[in-house]
């Protein structure tokens, strides 16, 4: 139906007729929009996205992000930091048997000038860490495993860092912005 109309919108003259029906599919899709509020849009988009993954893959993700504390990066680069680390949560929990054991934890607090977010996350197989990050567990490994150099990247060009640490059952990857 949306790409039906937006076949008619590309035709259409533009003008007042165009501006209802862009209100018109505005209006359409409203009650399939973001439920999640954080206070910035890139990270409500992220969450929204990764959240219902969860929800398909019966994993418990617990979002606790105050989303003003982020407005100072660039969306490309908080698209990177926090997709990555959902995605590298998200197929951690996959490998977990037990369903009631598949969580993750957002979390994000501001101590002075730095941004703190911290993922956690429950694993079936306890991560090995090479140079701090772990390694990647894909067969194709000269292939894989840039998302978390990305995101040390991104973090450092933040004058922050990035760590990852094993706590008891937990997974836990922490990105320190200023």
């Amino acid at each position: 139906d949306m790409k039906n109309f937006l076949l008619y919108l590309r035709a259409n003259e533009g003008g007042r007729e165009l501006d209802a029906s862009i209100d018109q599919l505005m209006a359409s899709i409203e009650p399939y929009g973001c439920a999640i509020a954080t206070g910035n849009s890139v990270l409500d988009m992220i969450l929204s996205e990764k959240l219902g993954v969860c929800t398909g893959e019966d994993i418990t993700c617990i979002p606790y992000l105050d989303g003003a504390l982020f407005d100072f990066v660039k969306p490309l680069d908080l698209c990177t930091l926090l997709g990555n680390a959902l995605d590298n949560a998200i197929e951690s929990c996959r490998q977990i048997p037990e369903k009631e054991r598949r969580i993750i934890h957002v979390h994000s607090v501001r101590k002075g000038n730095t941004v703190l977010l911290t993922v956690r996350n429950t694993f079936g197989v306890c991560p090995v860490l090479d140079h701090g990050l772990p390694a990647t567990t894909k067969e194709d490994a000269a292939n894989h495993g840039y998302g978390l150099r990305n995101m040390q990247y991104i973090a450092e060009s933040y004058n922050g860092m990035l760590s990852c640490s094993v706590e008891e059952d937990e997974f836990v990857l922490r990105v320190m912005l200023e």
